[in-house]
């Protein structure tokens, strides 16, 4: 009897259970569930925002906003055509042509008040005064022209942080106001992202901002947005189909574009010898002489190029078209070879612009390199379609990477001659191309 007075029991279907043990148990069975499920939130929303990519700083956009932004919309002309980009949402794919070194300031300026997310090239983390800056921005760092599956998961990571992502799909600034080529596994990536894709043209950022050229110029520049595609119809087409759809929508001229546009500046030549490199008469290279407005040979060339960025004197009439033509002119059955001295990243993650000296060589198959990088002797080959293309810095550099590293290469005596390894190498990836 004290047993039935002192415990309730329970006898639903016909099974006698102890419901006060049982009521304790059922508590702390609770509680640790409780707990246990707590715990497992908080290290889920710790893995997730870990995850995440965050927004660039908003001091640095409210500092932009207020002071760069009106400095720059007024002293270089600039006006921009937004209505394409009215009622963006994120997330959002944004792709823009390459054509002058304030591109990410210029199209950042064209998607304000959104921040943008930025994929740009690794190699400007090898400076010690950009890189807090590209921190606090929160961008997404590519090796140039090599395998980067990090660079595509920080993508798709940015992606489903609801970011708007901005990325040059020719992986290179021009040097001569005319579009490269887009990179392979530009629209595979677009498609897996299944994005909105937008495009943000800078005309005439080119010709404001010459990559050649060693001052600015004060001409006019005009934005201009437009929406490529809905996300449903990236997922809709084949790569094939996308990479055609997006080369078309990035193909630019500046030239062409800002025709008749004035651009006034104190010396319309000065650098021009960075990138243009062979007579057109003599055929004989890196001769030419490029200052005030004129182009000189030693055999008696003497052309000038005006505000308007036309040429006189010459067998051409622009730029672009006289540097097509001494593309054209490479043999590339001519190896090209030199000295040089060797930059590479140290122990600290800054450029070491002095890191040794090396004998480099580039034919039709592979680049050849022996030298000695920070005491180190290195003998290597990387065969021409898995290098693409090369990165320059003009009148100094070309870049490449290897088993990850990053080797800048100076050639000695004359750092004007990197232009040509660029085109060589821009020849033979174009050469094996068509053969497909």
């Amino acid at each position: 009897m004290r047993c039935l007075l002192g415990r309730r029991y329970d006898y639903s279907g016909g099974v006698v259970r102890n419901m006060k043990d049982n009521s304790k148990k059922s508590d702390v069975s609770s509680t640790q569930i409780a707990r246990k499920s707590d715990k497992k939130a908080k290290s889920k929303g710790k893995n997730k925002a870990k995850n995440q990519i965050k927004p660039p700083s908003l001091f640095l956009y409210i500092i932009a906003a207020v002071f760069v932004v009106p400095y720059l919309r007024l002293k270089y002309r600039i006006t921009i055509d937004k209505r394409a980009i009215r009622g963006m949402r994120s997330p959002a794919l944004v792709l823009a042509p390459h054509v002058s070194n304030y591109d990410p300031l210029l199209t950042g300026m064209a998607l304000l008040p959104h921040r943008v997310t930025y994929v740009i090239s690794e190699h400007f983390f090898t400076s010690p005064k950009l890189r807090p800056v590209l921190r606090k921005l929160n961008v997404i760092t590519k090796k140039m022209f090599y395998p980067d599956a990090q660079t595509v998961i920080n993508i798709i990571r940015a992606a489903r942080s609801g970011r708007i992502i901005v990325l040059f799909p020719e992986g290179r600034l021009t040097w001569y106001a005319r579009s490269l080529r887009i990179t392979n596994g530009t629209a595979e990536l677009a498609r897996r992202l299944g994005l909105d894709i937008y495009i943000v043209t800078s005309n005439g950022a080119g010709l404001t901002f010459p990559k050649w050229a060693k001052s600015k110029r004060r001409g006019r520049i005009h934005i201009r947005t437009e929406k490529l595609m809905t996300g449903e119809e990236v997922r809709s087409m084949t790569a094939d189909e996308l990479h055609k759809k997006i080369a078309d929508a990035i193909r630019h001229d500046d030239e062409v574009a800002m025709a008749g546009v004035r651009y006034r500046c104190r010396d319309t030549t000065l650098g021009l010898d960075r990138i243009l490199y062979k007579c057109p008469l003599c055929e004989s290279e890196f001769t030419l002489d490029t200052s005030e407005g004129h182009i000189r040979c030693p055999c008696g060339l003497d052309a000038t190029l005006d505000e308007y960025y036309r040429l006189s004197g010459a067998p051409f009439d622009t730029i672009s078209d006289w540097y097509e033509w001494q593309c054209d002119k490479i043999n590339l059955n001519s190896p090209l070879e030199c000295h040089a001295r060797v930059g590479c990243v140290n122990s600290e993650g800054n450029m070491d612009k002095n890191a040794g000296v090396a004998e480099v060589k580039l034919d039709r198959h592979a680049l050849y390199f022996d030298g000695c990088v920070f005491g180190e002797n290195i003998t290597l080959s990387i065969p021409t379609e898995k290098i693409i293309a090369f990165p320059i810095t003009l009148g100094e550099e070309f870049d490449f990477y290897y088993n990850g590293r990053l080797y800048y290469i100076y050639p000695i005596p004359d750092g004007r001659a990197a232009i040509k390894w660029v085109a060589f190498l821009d020849r033979v990836t174009d050469e094996s191309k068509e053969k497909l």
